[in-house]
């Protein structure tokens, strides 16, 4: 994850993905995007990850088999990063091994709400 300064036009490195999400030695296919509009609330931006690694078969678009060495997408996401401290937090996993398709967030209350292919969290 990136961030861009306009006054500056500089790009900073925030965070890779998939070590925020605890996959970085897992040799899995890697968080690969995030679909989702990114909410800002008490100083912190929460959002969720999606797969980025499809194959066609039959006609039909789904997550792709790993290549050779690698295992399957492990879950979407749904994460938090703090704009005070640069910290990451893991709040909560797909429960089937989907990516996060949509998000939002009652800032209100504190309540986020999520769906992928299969279930909503």
């Amino acid at each position: 994850m990136y961030s861009y300064d306009p006054a500056t036009s500089k790009i900073k490195m925030l965070g890779d993905l998939t070590e925020v999400c605890g996959e970085k030695d897992l040799h899995a296919v890697a968080q690969g995007k995030s679909h989702v509009n990114f909410i800002e609330s008490k100083k912190k931006l929460y959002f969720a990850t999606h797969v980025g690694y499809y194959e066609t078969i039959d006609g039909v678009v789904s997550i792709g088999n790993p290549p050779a060495g690698f295992k399957p997408f492990q879950v979407g996401h749904i994460l938090s990063y703090d704009m005070k401290t640069g910290k990451f937090e893991d709040l909560a996993r797909e429960p089937h091994h989907k990516g996060i398709l949509t998000m939002n967030m009652d800032t209100i209350r504190g309540v986020m709400y999520g769906s992928s292919e299969k279930s909503r969290i």
